[in-house]
């Protein structure tokens, strides 16, 4: 599946409508191929092996729970990280308040500027082009913001303070390996083949339930609708936790972060 055309449909909030309206394709599907079944055998019974049916749906559980439980997982570990690199900012910016006027100022401007940038990439939404853009900015800015801290801790003026220093480097070292770690994150997803094996799955077990009901002389309507709706909106929510920038569960709270803190920076 394209990722543009997948964030454009989970932002759109028409993702669960073609999950929901495939499940339902592929019921009839089914139901078609059993009464075709029915009306070849002159309409006597046939035989539905009703365990290997159960196995698939097994199957199938099992595997939308891997996928439920892998989303929530990345997810969390997303605001974690996101948590964890406003705390590494604002002991940046702490830090920086001991310095000298001079250099003081260049790099407050410098965190500034970072959070800046950090903030517009949390609030992009549908649109991998930009945020990738953005990130790279964002690589830029930091290694602007680490030469900068070097050139400080260097400097003749923090020959006094040598613990200042050392602690403004450690700190921004941590920064900087959080986010990569951010960027690592963003694109750790479970590989593609799991995405379409479920999907697949899905299908056959719609396929499967129509079928089985057309065998059986039996329709209800209430129970497919039931268990399209559940089965699409488990999809839709595992696809919105493992790709929160391009679906309606947003991180908004922990990314509020980043604005609170550069509203303090003033």
């Amino acid at each position: 599946m394209n990722l543009n055309f997948q964030a454009w449909a989970l932002e759109a909030g028409i993702m669960p409508i073609l999950f929901l309206l495939g499940i339902f394709l592929f019921v009839l599907i089914g139901q078609a191929i059993g009464r075709y079944k029915l009306k070849k055998s002159g309409n006597q019974k046939v035989g539905v092996h009703d365990q290997f049916i159960a196995a698939i749906y097994g199957l199938t559980a099992l595997l939308i729970a891997f996928s439920f439980s892998s989303a929530i997982d990345h997810f969390d570990d997303r605001r974690k990280l996101t948590l964890n690199e406003v705390n590494s900012i604002a002991a940046v910016y702490d830090s920086s308040l001991s310095l000298m006027p001079p250099d003081r100022e260049k790099l407050q401007e410098g965190i500034k500027n970072y959070v800046d940038n950090r903030v517009a990439i949390s609030q992009t939404r549908n649109n991998l082009t930009e945020i990738q853009k953005e990130v790279i900015e964002q690589d830029k800015l930091g290694k602007r913001l680490s030469d900068l801290v070097l050139k400080i801790s260097t400097s003749k003026a923090s020959a006094t303070n040598a613990l200042l220093g050392q602690a403004l480097t450690n700190q921004m070292a941590n920064l900087t390996d959080i986010f990569r770690q951010q960027k690592i994150a963003f694109r750790n997803h479970p590989p593609l083949l799991i995405f379409r094996a479920l999907l697949i799955m899905v299908c056959v077990v719609s396929l499967l339930s129509g079928y089985s009901m057309a065998i059986k002389k039996e329709s209800d309507l209430f129970l497919a609708a039931i268990f399209g709706f559940l089965m699409a909106g488990a999809i839709f929510v595992i696809l919105t936790l493992e790709f929160p920038y391009f679906g309606p569960i947003q991180p908004d709270d922990f990314h509020d972060e980043f604005i609170l803190l550069r509203h303090l920076m003033g």
